[in-house]
């Protein structure tokens, strides 16, 4: 159940994110990904 509750607030804060700061994310996530 907590689970979920966390589940739930990770995405209502990225729903909340501006394009520009989900995009940043992205762009973050993959630099990660390829090292």
């Amino acid at each position: 159940m907590k689970t979920l509750a966390v589940f739930m607030a990770v995405l209502l804060y990225s729903v909340t994110l501006s394009s520009q700061e989900r995009i940043t994310l992205l762009f973050v996530g993959d630099l990660m990904q390829h090292q």
